[in-house]
């Protein structure tokens, strides 16, 4: 079987539960923001196998959860083109666990930090910023569509871990995180407060 069929060529493609669509179709536009999420995971995964001289344990663990977001990921994909999949919550609460486990570890955040301080942490905050997008897609596709809220749970959930593992893979490596010049910030803030 050849990897090319030719049926998109003139812009269309099928889905479950909607038939055939125009490639920019909300449904292609929540597949193809998961799939770019889970290849992002991919090369997360890969990054953190060339650290494992930091703790090799401890990384091993975070590319095996890694790898367990990837493949539920993929089944957030069948979902949102109208298959089905395993409940969602218990995705959730495993996010949660291992958010609360890491930043036990972690120095207080006190300012807001800049991506960038290693390779493999700006790749993460790369891949929460596409996370977000993803959330984005699928609540729009909520408001067309009926689809299980738990996904949007999920997909907020899995940005603020990426977040924490983004510090956290610094914090293993001995690399303190760019804390960004709040002095702008602060006072378009007390501007604003002022306004209001």
């Amino acid at each position: 079987m050849k990897i090319y069929t030719k049926i998109g060529d003139n812009g269309d493609t099928y889905t479950l539960g909607a038939g055939k669509v125009s490639k920019d179709h909300i449904k292609i536009v929540v597949y193809g923001d998961i799939d770019e999420l889970t290849s992002w995971l991919g090369v997360i995964a890969s990054l953190l196998s060339e650290v494992k001289d930091c703790n090799l344990d401890e990384i091993d663990g975070l590319i095996s959860f890694i790898r367990l977001n990837q493949n539920r990921l993929f089944d957030t994909g069948t979902l949102v083109i109208g298959g089905e999949i395993p409940e969602v919550s218990g995705w959730v609460e495993e996010l949660e666990k291992e958010i609360d486990r890491m930043e036990e570890k972690l120095p207080k955040l006190r300012k807001f930090i800049l991506p960038g301080a290693t390779k493999v942490e700006g790749f993460i905050n790369v891949a929460r910023s596409v996370c977000r997008r993803a959330e984005r897609s699928v609540v729009a596709l909520s408001k067309q569509y009926e689809i299980d809220k738990e996904i949007i749970k999920y997909l907020n959930r899995l940005s603020d871990y990426l977040f924490v593992l983004a510090r956290y893979v610094n914090f293993l490596m001995n690399v303190p995180d760019i804390v960004r010049d709040e002095s702008i910030y602060v006072k378009n803030k007390r501007k604003i407060e002022k306004r209001h």
